[in-house]
């Protein structure tokens, strides 16, 4: 079982310059025989953190849930058995329960609910087609959509989590064969119950089509829409969001001769099923874009634009781009992005070969992907015609190399005529509120490697912060820690960590 090693609650420390105020902190062993720690919090309900174990038990992995209430103070816990040809678990969470899917490498599942009040667990269990892969799900009215693909076939599968039954809707495109179509993204529309299906068609290796499907909530196709007809760029992701009934604003990438990385950004809107208009943006054309590198790496960069420009050509800056919900405001809307690029290790193995029948181990190397690295985010404001107002850039430098993009800073729900956000930098924890104007409001940074002791001293520290309720963030990750003053604290530790965070927005 985890080991809790103790609970460090500090009152009445808060760090007025900061505005910060460390209420709880929890510590588990990290060699305690369970790995892959992972947070839901759930408001009202507290938190729950999941974890496996490392090895087998048996024929069997067991999967872990443990709730803490809003004191991070461990309340129940609970237990179950994954056989171990089970793959890697997809889950959901909302504001009542956790839901995971595990699939068998054939054609069994297995998914389960957690209730976030009670813990307790419901599970059902069915079978798939053969050959089903599930890469993404979402969660309404207790059925769950599900991004899958069967053999080359790309589909919607939906799955009543009260009987079990699984009913697959194939992704179609008029013109274009199943192994040219790709699910971009899935996005569930609460207030309209719909599902919009962003899904790339591909032409050649650099050309792409971007299609929108909307389907209702039995999973049933209602529309089909090629909202970027006619554009020449290839539009490489997009992010919905709902203006009213009848007004959808599309934020995304593109890039016009690569189908990966990206030139730049977009901004759309829709009316009535009709594109009413997109805007295209270099990332040059961003007046802070660079603000965020040391100033001599700007000047090189700044150089090298101005000698290309001077020939008549163009320096491209080729990020990709994890994109929040448009902002809506009085006067126009309000981008997020945050960028980041792919890194790569090489790593040497060994294998047997027989040349001339000669037998021999033969040590190569090989590139492998090694997870995403964030550097840098931009908050950018247009008008209702998508031309750019303002902009705002600075640094997002994340330890954590994630191995599918995800989104780094929390906003709060902007109110009056601020946008306010929190993430962390490094080993700093940064708030940031902007102006509806452009104006930098507050800019707050802390040291926030908060300890169990005293004398502790963090050599490393892999952390994340997310939003819980009201005014609290849970900040969480890993720390190894050496103490040579405290008593009664181990000289060195490894630790997955969690602190309830009270910060004044």
């Amino acid at each position: 079982m985890k080991h809790l090693l103790f609970v460090l609650i500090i009152l009445s420390c808060s760090i007025s310059f900061a505005q910060i105020d460390s209420k709880t902190r929890v510590e588990f062993e990290l060699k305690d025989g369970y790995i892959n720690e992972t947070l839901y919090p759930f408001k009202k309900y507290g938190v729950i953190m999941g974890s496996r174990t490392r090895r087998k038990v048996g024929p069997n992995y067991l999967y872990k849930f443990e709730k803490f209430d809003k004191n991070l103070k461990l309340q129940d816990e609970v237990e179950f058995k994954i056989p171990e040809n089970f793959g890697s678990p997809i889950r959901f969470s909302d504001e009542e329960k956790l839901y995971i899917i595990y699939k068998k490498s054939y054609d069994e599942y297995q998914a389960y609910s957690v209730n976030a009040q009670s813990l307790k667990v419901e599970k059902i269990t069915g079978k798939l087609k053969p050959r089903t892969t599930i890469t993404g799900m979402k969660v309404l009215n207790d059925f769950a959509y599900c991004q899958a693909k069967v053999g080359r076939i790309r589909s919607i599968l939906v799955i009543d989590l009260f009987t079990g039954n699984a009913k697959y809707y194939p992704i179609k495109v008029k013109k274009f064969s199943p192994k040219k179509l790709e699910i971009a993204d899935m996005q569930i529309l609460e207030n309209t119950e719909e599902i919009i299906v962003s899904v790339e068609a591909k032409i050649s290796k650099k050309q792409n089509e971007f299609h929108a499907l909307k389907l209702d909530k039995l999973g049933r196709l209602s529309s089909q829409d090629n909202f970027f007809k006619g554009v020449d760029p290839n539009i490489l992701n997009a992010t919905f969001g709902a203006v009213n009934e009848n007004q959808y604003l599309v934020t995304g990438t593109f890039s016009n001769k690569d189908r990966v990385q990206s030139e730049g950004f977009y901004i759309a809107s829709l009316k009535g099923g009709e594109r009413d208009f997109v805007r295209f943006y270099k990332f040059f054309d961003l007046e802070n874009f660079l603000s965020y590198l040391p100033e001599k790496r700007k000047a090189k960069i700044e150089k090298k634009q101005a000698r290309k420009k001077s020939k008549g050509k163009e320096l491209k800056l080729r990020y990709l781009l994890e994109t929040h919900e448009i902002i809506n405001v009085a006067d126009g809307f309000i981008l997020l992005a945050e960028a980041y690029y792919p890194t790569y290790r090489t790593e040497s193995y060994t294998s047997t070969q027989t040349i001339n029948g000669v037998t021999r181990r033969v040590t190569q190397t090989r590139t492998v992907f090694d997870g995403y690295q964030y550097t840098h985010a931009f908050l950018a404001k247009f008008d209702f015609e998508g031309e750019l107002i303002w902009d705002q850039t600075f640094e997002l430098w994340q330890a954590e190399k994630p191995l599918t993009p995800r989104k780094f800073i929390e906003v709060q729900e902007s109110k009056g005529d601020q946008i306010k956000m929190v993430f962390t930098s490094g080993r700093r924890i940064i708030y940031k509120a902007f102006g509806l104007d452009g104006e930098v409001i507050k800019d707050k940074s802390l040291d926030f490697i908060e300890t169990g002791f005293q004398g502790d001293r963090a050599r490393w520290t892999n952390s994340n912060i997310m939003y819980w309720y009201d005014g609290f963030f849970l900040t969480y990750g890993s720390q190894k820690i050496k103490n040579k003053i405290d008593k009664g604290a181990d000289r060195k530790r490894k630790v997955f960590f969690i602190n309830k965070v009270a910060y004044e927005l």
